[in-house]
């Protein structure tokens, strides 16, 4: 296994997200692993966004005249989503709860929604809120064009 592939990136003070960089061949590593980090780090409240919203992307299935419904009600969805998960983060951090938001390799939806996040609670600018998170994961983000449109439509 190579725990290289775990990876745990501390947001705010109590907000942790836990993502998945690269394949894992034992995913029974990968839950020992999750346990071990949450006792060490007392977390007692999990958001599971990896199961949450598979239905994200799902419009890519589908021909361009379905497709773009479908990318529409994704995009209601996600952004419901958001919301109501941002509220419940936020609720947690002023009540020093600290808090997992577990995904899988897919970092784009973990981004969109502390993209939301930021500008609801901090009011900060997509450019600033990209720089931040960049330095935040160690890595470039790049965004699929379903995302930019959620972001766009959310503005």
């Amino acid at each position: 296994m190579d725990y290289n592939s775990i990876q745990y990136v501390n947001i705010f003070p109590n907000v942790w997200v836990f993502y998945l960089n690269g394949n894992v061949s034992n995913a029974n590593n990968v839950s020992v692993n999750l346990k071990k980090f949450c006792d060490t780090n007392k977390i007692k409240k999990i958001i599971r966004i990896d199961k949450d919203v598979k239905y994200w992307n799902k419009s890519e299935n589908y021909i361009d005249a379905i497709k773009k419904q479908l990318m529409q009600d994704e995009i209601k969805k996600l952004t419901s989503y958001y919301k109501k998960k941002n509220f419940e983060i936020k609720r947690n951090y002023y009540d020093n709860e600290t808090v997992l938001i577990i995904s899988n390799n897919q970092l784009e939806i973990v981004i969109g929604m502390f993209i939301i996040f930021l500008k609801d609670y901090a009011d900060m600018e997509l450019k600033s809120i990209l720089l931040s998170l960049q330095s935040k994961f160690n890595t470039k983000i790049t965004l699929s064009d379903n995302m930019k449109a959620l972001i766009h439509s959310y503005s």
